[in-house]
C-alpha cells in the first residue's frame, strides 16, 4: 500500500463491492500486512476490482505492540479456524503450525494455510491489527533450531508463563511459546527442549484445548511484554528527571 492509486486484490474488491456493497465515493481504510493503515476513497470498480486512492497513511493499533509468535499444534475442525480468527483479532504477530509426534491434524500443502490467510486478514480489518503472518506446517525440531524460547507444559518444573516472560531477557518481543496437542508432548520431545534450554511455562491447574491455550498464552504474553516497556520507560523517565 502506498499514498495515491492502489489496485486491491481479488478477495479484498470482492468483499468491498459483494459483502460492504461500497461504491466509488465512499471513504474506505485499508490495511496490510506491514501493520499500515491508509485512509481514502473508491474512485473506481470495474467488474473485477476496486481502485482506491489513500489519502493519507498510518499504522495500525497493534503495529507498534511486542511481535507475539505462536507455534501450536492444529486442532481438529473449525476449531483450527477460530484459533486464527483470535489469534490475529489479540494482535498475534506470526503463528506456526507444529508437526509433533502425537499430532493428529497435519495440514499439508498450501490450501488450509491459504484459508487461515484469508480469516487473519478479514480478523485484521475487524480488529484493526496488523496481519498474522502464518507459515507452513513445520516439524518441531526445525522451530526448537531457533532462539530458546517457551513451552507448554503441566507438570513441575513449569513455571507460570507470565513470570516467565516477565523475567525473559529479551526486550524487543516476548520468546516463541510453544504450544503441543492434546495428547501432549512425547518424552523425547520434552527431553530435547529441555536440553536446547526451552522453558516450560504453565497456564494454570487445568488440561485445556489447543486453541484455548494458544489465545491464552498470547494475551498474557502480550500484557505481560506491554507492562515490562510501560515499567522500562518509567523509569528512563525518572532517571531523566535526576
Amino acid at each position: 500500500m502506498k499514498p495515491g492509486e492502489n489496485r486491491l486484490g481479488r478477495d479484498a474488491s470482492h468483499h468491498a463491492k459483494n459483502v460492504l456493497r461500497l461504491e466509488p465515493g465512499d471513504a474506505v481504510e485499508l490495511f496490510d500486512d506491514a501493520g499500515n493503515v491508509g485512509t481514502g476513497t473508491i474512485i473506481d470498480s470495474p467488474i473485477s476490482e476496486v481502485v482506491v486512492r489513500v489519502d493519507a497513511q498510518s499504522h495500525a493499533a497493534g503495529a507498534g505492540s511486542p511481535a507475539i509468535h505462536i507455534a501450536s499444534a492444529v486442532p481438529k475442525g473449525n476449531r483450527a479456524d477460530w484459533l486464527i480468527e483470535k489469534l490475529a483479532e489479540i494482535g498475534v504477530a506470526r503463528f506456526t503450525p507444529l508437526a509433533t509426534e502425537r499430532a493428529v491434524v497435519l495440514p499439508e500443502g498450501t490450501g488450509k494455510r491459504d484459508r487461515w490467510l484469508r480469516i487473519a486478514e478479514e480478523a485484521a480489518r475487524q480488529s484493526g491489527a496488523s496481519v498474522m503472518k502464518i507459515d507452513l506446517l513445520t516439524p518441531l525440531d526445525k522451530v526448537m533450531a531457533g532462539e530458546p524460547g517457551l513451552f507448554g507444559a503441566t507438570a513441575p518444573p513449569a513455571v507460570p508463563l507470565l513470570q516467565a516472560i516477565e523475567n525473559s531477557q529479551a526486550s524487543d518481543a516476548p520468546p516463541p511459546i510453544l504450544i503441543g496437542p492434546e495428547g501432549g508432548w512425547s518424552d523425547a520431545e520434552i527431553s530435547k527442549m529441555q536440553s536446547r534450554h526451552w522453558q516450560a511455562v504453565t497456564l494454570g491447574p487445568t488440561i485445556l484445548r489447543i486453541e484455548t491455550a494458544a489465545m491464552a498464552a498470547a494475551v498474557i504474553a502480550r500484557q505481560a511484554r506491554t507492562r515490562n516497556e510501560e515499567c522500562g520507560t518509567q523509569n528512563e523517565s525518572k532517571e531523566s528527571s535526576h
